[in-house]
């Protein structure tokens, strides 16, 4: 049992550092890259008239 426990942990550890860390920074910058393309893309939009 302390072997699972062990592996379970590391596991989890992993998982929490992933999204802690390198997840919220990868969906910052998604977010702001989709900020600034969506606004592009509102601006053409508008240019055409639909």
């Amino acid at each position: 049992m302390r072997i699972i426990r062990k592996i379970f942990a590391t596991i989890t550890s992993f998982i929490v550092d992933v999204i802690g860390g390198s997840f919220l920074s990868y969906l910052a910058d998604i977010t702001f890259l989709n900020k600034i393309f969506y606004k592009k893309d509102e601006d053409k939009d508008v240019k055409k008239g639909n």
